[in-house]
C-alpha cells in the first residue's frame, strides 16, 4: 500500500506544482508575499526529491526481495527437475542390472531346492545304508562236538544265549562277537541229550534259536533247523538257517 500510494505521488506533484506555479503573485505586485510563495517553492521541491527518493529506494528493496525470491524458486525448480532426471537416468541405468540379479536369485533359489532334494536324498540313502551295516548276518557250523557261531555281518554282535526245541531259553550276559568273528559254544551236552534220544543210524529235524542284539541295541532272534544223523555213535548235524526276526527274546 505505501509503495502504491508513492508511486502516484511521485506522479501528481509535479503536476500539482505545475498549477501552484499559476497562482505565485509576481515580484512587481507584492514582493513579500512572492518571496513567501519562494521559500514554500524550495521547501516543496526539497521534499518532492525525499519523496522520490524514497520511494525509488523502496522499489529497488522490492526488486531485489523479487529477484531473491525468483532466484529461489528457480533454483529449487531446477534442483527438483534434475533430481528427477537423475532418478531416471539411474532407473534405467540399474533396471536391467536388477533384472539379471533377480533372474540369478532365481537362478539360485532353484539351485538350492535341488540341492536340498539332494542332501535328503543323500541322507535318506546313508541313513538305510547305515541301517543295513546293523543287520545281523550269522552262520552256523556244527564240528567236533560244539557250535560255531560266525558273524557274517559289518558291525558286532553280541550273542545273549540260545534254546533247542521246546527246551529253556539259555540266557547270559552277551559275548562280543566282532565282523569276521566268531564264537565256539561247546554242545557237549547237546551231544549226549540226541544220543539218548535218537538210536544208531536214525535222525531227526530239531529247531534251533540264537538270541543275538546289535550296535543299535536292537534284539533278535536268528532260527536255524538242525538235521541231525547218528551213525555209528556219531553225531552229525547240517544247519540251515531259517531267517532273523526282530523280537525280544527276553520275554
Amino acid at each position: 500500500m505505501p509503495d502504491l500510494i508513492l508511486g502516484w505521488a511521485v506522479i501528481i506533484l509535479p503536476t500539482a506544482l505545475a498549477v501552484v506555479f499559476i497562482f505565485i503573485p509576481a515580484r512587481a505586485e507584492n514582493e513579500r508575499v512572492h518571496l513567501r510563495w519562494r521559500y514554500w517553492l524550495v521547501a516543496f521541491l526539497v521534499s518532492f526529491s525525499l519523496l522520490a527518493w524514497w520511494q525509488q529506494s523502496r522499489t529497488l528493496k522490492a526488486a531485489s526481495k523479487d529477484r531473491e525470491s525468483a532466484i529461489r524458486e528457480t533454483s529449487a525448480r531446477v534442483a527438483t527437475e534434475t533430481a528427477d532426471r537423475v532418478t531416471k537416468a539411474i532407473a534405467a541405468q540399474y533396471e536391467g542390472t536388477i533384472s539379471g540379479l533377480n533372474q540369478q536369485i532365481g537362478s539360485l533359489e532353484r539351485e538350492l531346492s535341488t540341492q536340498g532334494k539332494n542332501v535328503a536324498a543323500i541322507k535318506g540313502s546313508a541313513k538305510q545304508e547305515l541301517g543295513l551295516n546293523y543287520i545281523p548276518s550269522v552262520e552256523l557250523l556244527w564240528q567236533n562236538k560244539e557250535f560255531d557261531i560266525y558273524n557274517k555281518g559289518k558291525t558286532n554282535l553280541y550273542l545273549w544265549g540260545d534254546r533247542l526245541d521246546q527246551g529253556p531259553k539259555s540266557i547270559d550276559k552277551p559275548v562280543v562277537v566282532t565282523p569276521g568273528g566268531s564264537y565256539h559254544l561247546y554242545a557237549e551236552h547237546i551231544e549226549k541229550e540226541i544220543l539218548a534220544k535218537l538210536a544208531n543210524n536214525q535222525e531227526s529235524r530239531v529247531p534251533f534259536e540264537l538270541y543275538i542284539s546289535g550296535e543299535d541295541k536292537r534284539k533278535h532272534i536268528v532260527r536255524f533247523s538242525l538235521w541231525i544223523r547218528v551213525k555209528d555213535g556219531t553225531v552229525r548235524i547240517d544247519t540251515q538257517n531259517l531267517g532273523t526276526s526282530d523280537e525280544d527274546f527276553s520275554r
